[in-house]
């Protein structure tokens, strides 16, 4: 039983996960969400290309970024192209999982993807609320505690001259975080809705 609750928790996470990265990478290697918020914010948009372009892999960055930026910035495509990696690989174990529940138990498939679609899109619609709640009230804080987990202390602090901070004011990252949120609930709430379709097919 416990071992059951306990495999369940962790495909429930699983799903969550799925549902923020499916989210979070396409805005992250969007260039028209990076020239529409340069344009919004009046900050220079060939250099703010210019980083996307180092996020992908196309380029160096300039001489014009200080070495601690260029620091921050390599540690920012670690984690993203570390976190794409996990994505990938938890997609696959997922999608494995529901193909061999499939292949080896077709009677009970119908409610098993119903209770989990159902289920494990309620899971995940109430975990995406929360910091969805804080970026609007308390963005600083969001903000703060993201990068205490995700980069070494001291390491994302830059003086307000510094070209990263000119170019990605704490609006962007705002607005970042509201896109990516908002588009994880609306992939939630199909989920939900699958889950609650899938009955009917019962």
């Amino acid at each position: 039983m416990k071992k059951s609750i306990f495999i369940s928790g962790l495909l429930f996470i699983a799903l969550f996960l799925i549902i923020l990265f499916s989210s979070v990478f396409p805005l992250i290697f969007n260039k028209s969400f990076y020239t529409k918020e340069c344009n919004k914010l009046g900050t220079n948009c060939e250099k703010t290309i210019h980083v996307l372009d180092y996020l992908k892999n196309k380029s160096t960055l300039s001489k014009e970024f200080n070495e601690r930026e260029k620091i921050h910035m390599k540690d920012v495509k670690n984690l993203i192209y570390t976190l794409l990696i996990f994505y990938i690989i938890t997609t696959v174990v997922v999608a494995a999982m529901i193909i061999v529940t499939y292949i080896y138990n077709k009677k009970n498939f119908l409610n098993f993807l119903r209770i989990y679609f159902l289920y494990g899109g309620i899971f995940s619609l109430l975990l995406l609320l929360t910091p969805l709640m804080l970026i609007y009230l308390n963005f600083d804080f969001v903000f703060s505690v993201f990068h205490r987990l995700f980069f070494r202390p001291g390491t994302f602090l830059f003086n307000e001259n510094d070209l990263l901070i000119r170019l990605f004011p704490e609006q962007f990252f705002v607005d970042a975080g509201l896109n990516i949120f908002f588009n994880a609930i609306i992939i939630s709430i199909a989920i939900i809705v699958i889950g609650v379709s899938t009955k009917k097919f019962k």
